[in-house]
Formats: structure tokens, C-alpha cells, sequence
């Protein structure tokens, strides 16, 4: 229900008429970034808090909605998330495996459910499931999506007219293209699904203009286990190429000149990425960036700095990167929040915040996603609705992506075509505080992206299953062919692997149990071995 018809049928109808009927069709406006990490927001976490770093807006919607605090992805990676978000279904089911994939969407989405159904579909931003595939074959009425990841300064737009470079910086103007097509469906008379969906916080973390010098001098806490012992480490960690002090490239990562690079960088990969971004800014806009990193490159090439000292100086200048990239989202969120209310839609707006996984903050000293480990499986999710989702409403089931499809299609009180092979399930009723008796006690998790198809990580391939407690992990590529096993009560950073200590066959074989029945529940082909 929008604007139009709220002018035309208000005065015929008592409040709780009105609440029932916002409640019948919302519009929904789905605002979805890509690697942030629950705890670069502070309605999940206080890690940074205390040095001075605040989501207000994204909070706001925590605070005056739901917040889901065990939501997982099911394939921690970009595409295969978002094909999972817009299926309802795991990466097997969909077939899109790894980023490598082709998206298939003569396959049913959500999207083209709801579009049957009166909504306006519309999708901005990054959609990185094939630069040769419209949205539009998914169901989308309008699209302008970014080209593969997106550039942050002067981005450049695929759209059903062709190319576009809009000038500015790439969070603001998804906002912008986001309001002004959600403008276009108020005027259409048609409920919306707005797909709002930001490059950021993606690597390279480059900052908004306004933003290069926030957080200056700030010191960021480390976190407990950022001086992981990877000697001491399996050899699929020792050569998995995620660490902040050494698979960080010294330009595109660390925002280091050619001749601000100390000799002793160590940069295992023995290669540099120069850092491209700057060059699509405008001169005066080019200086302005260089001479905001000067005095920090400085320091850092005369200090030469070795060891835990130079990691230090590497995350520092990461996480300072990476949470002003955050600031932006948050600020263009508190927009779209400010949007609504202007418009006087909110109470019949369901406004979802969400993130297509994870991400390593310094966690074991890495950054980057993939793994099943909780800094990279756990999924940002808060949703505000009016009248329907209570406010301050905490959710600890486990949910996961393949369950948005079906709860945005109940939302909107569209069903679930039969034979979708939907696999996921709604949580609506969650998020208004009801938590049905039959509710999923385990989830399934499946990373495909191995070293030999994605080289440049080297993260093996691995599945597992999580109760909320107990996570069993299973490694399978050859040269990673291993099994762990943590209990998250007892140890939350995942430090201690129980699969090989004494005393623990009990919890092996009902957890070996439970893989194999989720894996079968699922239909996921491969094989469980002990």
C-alpha cells in the first residue's frame, strides 16, 4: 500500500482497518552491502565502540524492529549469497557454486513472485551474478547495477540503455538511484521491492571524500586472537592467503605509492596491486586523497617496522579504512530511514538491513571471508516493520539466507510456488517474537570456491554443520582433507579443535550423525566420510 492510495482511502477507514491493510502488501526495501561484519555494527557488538565507531541508523532499525543474532550464510562468498538470498535455496540446489558460476534465472526468485503480484521490482547497485545477465530475467522491472564489483569513486552502471559513469561516490549515488526509482513506484500506485544493494564495505575500502580524514589518530582495540601462531597451524592455514601482514598488497589494499613501500613489506604473494581508485577522482579530488594518507605512508616507510609491529600497523590502517567505508553505509541508511518517513510510508515499509556474509576483522589475524568460522558464517540482519514486528524483539534461533525469499514472499502474503524447491523457511513469525515449536535446530553450511578453482586465496573447500554450540567442519580438498570440531560455549574464537582430543566420541558421532542427515535432508550430494 502506498501514498496515493493512503490519500484516497484514509478517511473511510478506522486505524486498525488502515494497520491491517499497510500490513497486507508492503513495500519492502531490501538494503543489502557486501563483507559487513556483525561486529563493525554496534547494535550486534561494542568492539569498536569505545574508540569512538557508531552505526546510529542501522542501529535505529535494531532498536525499533528485530535483530537476528544467529544468522548464517550458507556459502560464504558474494554470488552464490545472493543467489541463495533470491532462491531460498543452497548453492547445490541453485547451481551457482562459486563466483566462476553463470546465475539460471529461468529458476524461480522471490523477485519475479512478487513482480506476478503487483510489486514494482527494482534492483541497484551490485548484483555480481554475471555482467552478461540482466536482472531483468530474474524478475527485476528496473536495474542499473554496477559493472562486476564496482568501483567506489565515479562508478561506472550497466543499465537496460547501456552503459553510464554517474560522478560521485558509489554509496551515495546507489542511494540516490534507490530513492529516486522508489519515488517512480509511489507515482505508479504499485507497492515496491527495492533492492538497495551497496559495493561497500568490499575490499579496497576506499573511503568517501568527506571521510578520508575520520578516524585519524584513533588506535583500534586487536582482537584476542590477532597474533594467531600460523606455524603452529595445519598446513591449510599456513597457506591460506588471508593474512593481514602478509597477503595485504601494498597498494591496492594498504593505499601505499610505488616509493612509500618500506623494503621489508612482507608481501608473501612477492607482487604489488597499485591502488587504481584515486585515478577516477579529479585532480584537485587526487591530491586531496594522496596528502590525506602522506604523513601516515611516511612514517610507516622510515619506521620500518618488523614483526607484530608492522601487522599492527597494517590492521590499524585497515580496520581505520574499512569502518570509514561502514560510516558511509550507515549515513545513506539514515537517508533511505529519513526518506521514508518524509514520504509518510515507514509504518507500511517492511526495511531490512542485511550483508551477503561475513568478515575476518583481524580475527586470527586475516581478513577476507570463506571459511565456516563465525567471523565469516555470521550474517548481519535487522528488520523494522510497524505494527508488525515489535521493536526491540532479539532473535536467537538459527536462521540463514535461503530463508529470506520465503519470509519476504509471507510478508507480502504471496505463497511459495510448490515447485520452487525452496528450501529455506520463514521467519517472519521470529520476528514477531514467536518461535514455532518445529523451528531448524542445525544449519548447513557449503564453501565450493577451492584453491584450484579461486588460487588467489587458497581457502579450501569445506562443509559442516552448527546447532548454535557445536560446530563440525569437514575439509575435503586433498591437499586439506580434515575434519574439526569446536564447542563455541566453551571456546567463541574457535581456537581449540576437539576432533582428535580424547573424551569427545560422543559429541563426534552425533554431530557426524546430524552432518549426514542435514546433508540428506538438503540433497547435497557429497558424500559425509569420517
Amino acid at each position: 500500500m502506498n501514498s496515493k492510495r493512503i490519500a484516497v482511502s484514509v478517511a473511510g477507514i478506522s486505524l486498525s482497518a488502515f494497520s491491517a491493510a499497510a500490513a497486507d502488501k508492503p513495500n519492502i526495501l531490501f538494503i543489502f552491502t557486501d563483507d559487513h561484519a556483525i561486529n563493525a555494527i554496534t547494535a550486534y557488538s561494542d568492539f569498536f565502540k569505545e574508540a569512538g565507531f557508531e552505526t546510529p541508523n542501522i542501529d535505529r532499525l535494531a532498536n525499533e524492529g528485530a535483530i537476528l543474532l544467529n544468522n548464517t550464510c550458507c556459502n560464504s562468498i558474494s554470488g552464490p549469497s545472493r543467489a541463495a538470498v533470491l532462491t531460498g535455496k543452497h548453492s547445490h540446489s541453485n547451481g551457482f557454486k562459486d563466483n566462476s558460476t553463470r546465475f539460471n534465472p529461468r529458476q524461480f526468485t522471490f523477485v519475479r513472485e512478487l513482480q506476478k503480484n503487483g510489486y514494482q521490482t527494482a534492483l541497484i547497485g551490485k548484483w555480481h551474478l554475471g555482467d552478461n545477465l540482466n536482472p531483468s530475467e530474474a524478475g527485476f522491472d528496473h536495474w542499473n547495477v554496477l559493472i562486476n564489483q564496482g568501483t567506489y569513486y565515479n562508478p561506472e552502471f550497466r543499465t537496460p540503455e547501456g552503459r553510464r559513469t554517474d560522478k560521485g561516490y558509489s554509496t551515495d549515488i546507489i542511494t540516490d538511484l534507490s530513492i529516486e526509482q522508489m519515488e517512480a513506484a509511489l507515482e505508479n500506485d504499485q507497492p515496491f521491492l527495492m533492492m538497495c544493494q551497496y559495493k561497500a564495505p568490499h575490499r579496497d575500502w576506499q573511503p568517501a571524500m568527506r571521510h578520508l580524514d575520520l578516524y585519524k589518530g584513533i588506535e583500534w582495540p586487536l582482537p584476542e586472537t590477532f597474533f594467531y601462531d600460523f606455524d603452529s597451524a595445519p598446513r591449510y592455514m599456513q597457506e591460506t592467503r588471508m593474512r593481514i601482514d602478509g597477503h595485504m598488497f601494498p597498494g591496492w589494499d594498504m593505499k601505499l605509492r610505488a616509493t612509500e613501500i618500506p623494503r621489508n613489506y612482507h608481501n608473501l604473494y612477492g607482487r604489488n596491486m597499485a591502488n587504481t581508485e584515486p585515478l577516477r577522482l579529479s585532480a584537485a579530488d587526487r591530491r586531496k586523497y594522496y596528502e590525506s594518507y602522506k604523513e601516515e605512508n611516511r612514517f610507516f616507510k622510515q619506521a620500518n617496522l618488523t614483526g607484530r609491529e608492522r601487522a599492527v600497523w597494517k590492521y590499524q590502517r585497515y580496520i581505520r579504512d574499512y569502518l570509514r567505508v561502514v560510516k558511509a553505509v550507515d549515513e545513506n541508511v539514515g537517508r533511505l530511514l529519513d526518506w521514508l518517513d518524509e514520504k509518510g510510508i515507514a509504518d507500511e515499509t517492511l526495511i531490512v538491513y542485511s550483508s551477503d556474509q561475513g568478515f575476518f576483522l583481524g580475527e586470527k589475524g586475516m581478513f577476507d571471508k570463506r571459511w565456516m568460522y563465525t567471523p565469516s558464517l555470521s550474517m548481519p540482519f535487522v528488520a523494522r516493520w510497524p505494527g508488525v514486528i515489535p521493536a526491540g524483539i532479539k532473535v536467537t534461533a538459527l536462521t540463514q539466507n535461503i530463508d529470506f525469499a520465503p519470509t519476504f514472499l509471507e510478508a507480502a502474503a504471496v505463497p511459495v510456488p510448490a515447485e520452487a524447491g525452496v528450501q529455506g523457511e520463514s521467519f517472519l513469525p521470529l520476528l514477531k517474537g514467536e518461535t514455532p515449536a518445529d523451528w531448524r535446530k542445525n544449519i548447513y553450511y557449503h564453501f565450493y570456491e577451492s584453491r584450484a578453482v579461486e588460487p588467489e586465496h587458497w581457502c579450501p573447500a569445506q562443509y559442516g554443520v552448527f546447532d548454535g554450540r557445536y560446530k563440525l567442519i569437514r575439509l575435503y580438498e586433498q591437499y586439506a582433507d580434515a575434519w574439526e570440531l569446536y564447542d563455541l560455549q566453551n571456546d567463541p574464537n574457535e581456537m581449540r579443535n576437539l576432533w582428535n582430543e580424547d573424551g569427545y566420541g560422543d559429541l563426534k558421532a552425533e554431530m557426524l550423525r546430524r552432518l549426514t542427515e542435514i546433508k540428506a535432508f538438503y540433497g547435497d550430494p557429497i558424500e559425509t566420510e569420517e
